[in-house]
């Protein structure tokens, strides 16, 4: 079956450590519990709990915790569909609550706070209803968090040098997976291919054609750790034109074929001690933070949207109602001696307390008194003299 294309998605983690390191996507870091220090290129920041960031595409940044009992949420941006949606690869935004404040700030952060509060509604229907949640965070990105060329926030970051590197990374980050060529980058940024050449061999120390074979490489690598894909598959999925190609280069940079580091990096996983939790420490932590959180209702009700926690030793005797009622039928039933008799005999041996009749607007219910009939509410057996209740 067909995955839902998806513009954003989103996970749980608790991961102490994480080395530097870079992807295309747009990630947003959100910090539920704890505290981390983030490092983007050579910025650093520190998040405390409620604290949250944008990470643009192509910025290498690294991770490690500061507070214990450290969770985060990671929101990932498909960067390819939304440069699609906006009509530019030119996609950088502003967004960072330890470095300035405004209202929209907290607007997104309660849109945040309903995605993370549908984590166990992801499938059929719910992932319809979780999808039109990321597009409200994507508009409000958009809105307020979107950077132009001349803001003063980037003033060191966005300069026409900086601005053309930009458009190199996006264009070759986004299209890595086909076969591209300096001279269709040339035209797209309307310079000479010597030009062109002679810049990005400067500005990144690479050749083109090493540099997207490195860009190349560093995704294949990913999905060979991370993912059961044949070898072959993976080179052809990641813009290798062969297996043959694939392999020259990964030996270029690793000194090993593919498959030999495959290998040898799986068995050495499997004997570190692993600085993450488990999987299934990672759901009880979610578990927690969720059943502690306060939900934000949406207007659209979703299978699993509240989360209650349930503590099976304490407990309280269920009240049965139902015990304390009987049906007897209309209520001029109540009239017969017999039937009198009968609801005594039962209150006694099962203990009700309320005795459930109607029809009680019956003729027979009326009396006569100063030429007007009243209806009697309450009466006395006239066997036991006790007063028999009716409603």
């Amino acid at each position: 079956m067909e995955i839902m294309r998806t513009m954003m998605d989103f996970e749980f983690d608790t991961k102490k450590v994480q080395n530097t390191h870079f992807h295309q996507d747009l990630e947003i870091l959100y910090v539920l519990d704890g505290g981390l220090e983030i490092q983007i290129e050579s910025e650093k920041y520190e998040l405390g709990k409620g604290d949250f960031l944008l990470i643009n595409a192509n910025k290498r940044h690294s991770i490690r915790e500061t507070e214990e009992e450290l969770l985060t949420a990671s929101f990932r941006i498909n960067f390819s569909m939304l440069a699609e949606y906006l009509g530019t690869n030119q996609i950088l935004f502003w967004c960072n609550t330890t470095a300035d404040k405004n209202e929209a700030y907290e607007q997104l952060r309660k849109i945040l706070d309903r995605v993370l509060n549908r984590f166990y509604d992801k499938e059929g229907e719910g992932a319809l209803y979780l999808n039109s949640i990321y597009y409200e965070a994507l508009y409000v990105l958009t809105s307020y968090f979107r950077i132009k060329a001349d803001d003063s926030r980037l003033k060191d970051d966005v300069t026409p040098d900086n601005s053309r590197v930009f458009e190199i990374q996006n264009y070759v980050q986004a299209n890595y997976q086909k076969q591209i060529s300096l001279n269709d980058l040339a035209k797209k940024l309307y310079l000479s291919n010597a030009y062109l050449s002679k810049y990005i061999k400067k500005r990144f120390g690479l050749s083109f054609l090493e540099y997207v074979n490195n860009i190349r490489l560093f995704h294949a690598v990913d999905e060979m750790l991370y993912t059961d894909k044949k070898i072959t598959r993976i080179a052809l999925d990641n813009g290798f034109p062969t297996t043959a190609s694939f392999n020259k280069v990964f030996k270029e940079v690793y000194n090993m074929t593919p498959s030999g580091y495959r290998t040898s990096v799986r068995q050495k996983t499997k004997e570190e001690v692993q600085d993450t939790e488990s999987k299934e420490q990672i759901e009880q932590r979610v578990k927690k933070y969720l059943a502690g959180n306060t939900v934000l209702q949406d207007e659209v009700a979703a299978k699993n949207l509240d989360l209650f926690t349930v503590d099976a030793k304490e407990t309280t005797e269920l009240k049965k109602n139902w015990n304390a009622i009987i049906n007897i039928g209309k209520v001029d039933a109540l009239l017969d001696s017999e039937m009198q008799q009968q609801v005594l005999i039962m209150k006694q041996e099962l203990g009700f307390r309320y005795v459930r009749v109607w029809n009680i607007f019956v003729q027979d219910m009326y009396e006569e008194k100063d030429g007007t009939q009243i209806l009697e509410g309450i009466y006395k057996s006239a066997e036991t003299g006790k007063e028999v209740f009716f409603d």
